[in-house]
């Protein structure tokens, strides 16, 4: 096939690939569902949801199976109360493109307070566990004493739920549901909001790599080798994929990068990526800068006449490598929190403590303290270790601080590969919740697939800003040509056969060609092979010419 024939080929391929395809409508997706609501007779509630979809969005709230007259809006208002309004709530949103059901909200509507009656002053909250673990649900109530608890599941009674806590042990899928409480004395009775327990699965054998020892950056001599070397923890097998400048340089089961005889193209940041089933880790950017070569001289001497003879040199000194990482931090507003690491090397070891990525002043120790967290201290917390030999930063920290709203999955730190998609989620218990989300500290959202920290900060109502977590974006890139192969017929003249490949980037590559003529003829028994076939590489850039012949 002629080059020409073949490139306009390929090109017709792409066009067909890269075509534009027409835009659809995205059906609705619930991203914020109703809340549970405790209200008296005689007074008012509002359930209301948050969806997305391609617009225009209609609304059908439901009562049971019956829809609600008037609750066409994202917000249902019921006024005026009677215990007959009483149920579960939910509702339907609809498009051109589909419709979707929330989850059901119970109103609860008790009867106007008496003296010395029950009042619930703290709602049981929604709990998230697994299959085989523990939950608990806690009432406060108040009232005349004494006061009689019984724990409902939907509408059934729990004979031993008879405390102002259940605890429910060794879970089952079958304990998920919706679970409240009515507290009783001789002035009357108050039912409590319903809090859900969702059971989830345990979690897949096996756990995430953790990167235990960081790369640690160096300088280099022209010609001499260097080996990056890093530590993981983390189910086996583990794998290692090593990249500079985002591009995957070896990938294997060997966690060390060894550099043979570097060269100046050998210097840049690399970056060391561990994976295995339950995940991947990354760990953090390690520099390589290659200097000239020594010039080999006798070195220095001294001639004063009381010297010693002898090398005079000084134990070598170890570079800091981090045996405890800092640890993730869930914490409640006002209370104190601490991160700490552990690390080796020759001392002094020095510590500098930064948030997000900006030093924290005076942040000067193995420990950090934060006596008071508040919700704005939330973020990712790491420390870099140094010494006269070296440098290495730990692994990020997350600190979520709650306050009026609880978060109850904060969201992950993520690796993905370039040319995909990353979504951060978040779940929160509290009421009238809204969501914000930064990406490095700004409000704009950076709308293309970059590396950062992305913060969420939580609003509930009454209060401006009630939880707030973080966590960062690593992007990989492992796209990379490993070969291109090619067969025709070879003669001389106008015969020859000519193939060609496009390199990009300002880095040096290193590229193998070779030619399989003479196994044709003694493996397989292909006539008219050639016995010594001449490759000759040409460049149509930089000036052209021949780069490199076997001639």
């Amino acid at each position: 096939m002629r080059l020409r024939s073949f490139l306009t080929h390929l090109a017709a391929l792409w066009l067909a690939s890269a075509g534009a395809s027409a835009q659809t409508a995205t059906a609705p997706t619930i991203t914020t569902q109703p809340a549970a609501v405790t209200a008296i007779v005689g007074g008012n509630a509002t359930f209301s949801v948050v969806a997305a979809g391609t617009a225009p969005l209609a609304y059908q709230w439901l009562k049971g199976d019956a829809t609600v007259a008037g609750g066409t809006a994202a917000s249902l208002t019921l006024t005026n109360l009677t215990s007959a309004d009483a149920a579960e709530y939910r509702v339907r949103v609809t498009n051109t493109a589909g419709s979707v059901n929330s989850s059901t909200a119970r109103l609860t509507v008790n009867a106007a307070p008496v003296a010395g009656a029950p009042t619930i002053t703290t709602q049981p909250t929604a709990v998230t566990a697994t299959v085989g673990g523990n939950a608990t649900f806690s009432v406060v109530a108040a009232g005349t004493a004494p006061l009689a608890y019984q724990w409902l599941k939907g509408e059934t009674t729990l004979p031993a739920g008879t405390a102002a806590s259940l605890t429910l042990t060794n879970l089952a899928t079958g304990d998920a549901g919706a679970y409240r409480v009515r507290v009783t004395n001789t002035a009357g009775s108050v039912t409590s909001s319903s809090a859900n327990l969702t059971v989830n699965a345990a979690p897949v054998a096996g756990t995430k790599p953790a990167i235990t020892t960081q790369p640690v950056s160096k300088s280099v001599a022209t010609g001499a080798s260097h080996t990056f070397s890093a530590t993981a923890s983390g189910t086996a097998p583990l794998t290692y994929a090593w990249y500079k400048e985002g591009r995957l340089v070896a990938s294997g089961s060997n966690a060390d990068l060894v550099l043979a005889a570097v060269a100046p193209s050998d210097g840049g940041t690399y970056r060391l990526v561990v994976s295995n089933s339950a995940g991947s880790a990354v760990s953090e950017s390690a520099t390589l800068t290659v200097t000239a070569a020594s010039g080999g001289g006798s070195g220095s001497g001294g001639s004063g006449g009381g010297s010693t003879p002898g090398s005079g040199s000084n134990p070598a000194t170890t570079a800091p490598a981090i045996t405890t990482q800092p640890a993730a931090v869930t914490a409640s507003s006002g209370t104190k929190v601490t991160f700490s690491v552990v690390a080796t090397g020759t001392a002094p070891l020095r510590y500098r403590w930064y948030k997000d990525g900006r030093e924290i002043e005076r942040a000067e120790s193995a420990t950090y303290e934060l006596s008071s967290a508040r919700v704005d201290s939330a973020g990712l917390y790491s420390v870099r270790v140094s010494n006269s030999a070296g440098s290495i930063t730990s692994a990020p920290a997350a600190l979520t601080v709650n306050g009026a709203a609880t978060i109850t999955t904060p969201p992950a730190t993520q690796v993905v590969n370039s040319g995909t998609d990353a979504t951060f989620t978040v779940a929160a218990t509290g009421t009238d919740l809204t969501y914000a989300w930064k990406f490095n500290g700004r409000t704009t959202n950076p709308g293309v697939l970059s590396e950062g920290i992305y913060t969420v900060t939580i609003s509930a109502r009454g209060s401006s800003a009630a939880a707030a977590s973080a966590a960062r974006l690593s992007v990989t890139t492992d796209a990379r040509l490993v070969n291109i192969a090619t067969r025709g017929q070879v003669g001389e003249g106008d015969d020859v056969l000519i193939s060609g490949f496009v390199t990009r980037g300002a880095t040096d590559k290193k590229i193998l060609v070779r030619a399989v003529g003479p196994t044709l003829g003694t493996a397989f028994g292909v006539t008219g092979a050639l016995a010594a076939p001449r490759l000759t590489l040409s460049s149509t850039g930089r000036g052209g010419g021949v780069l490199k012949t076997n001639a």
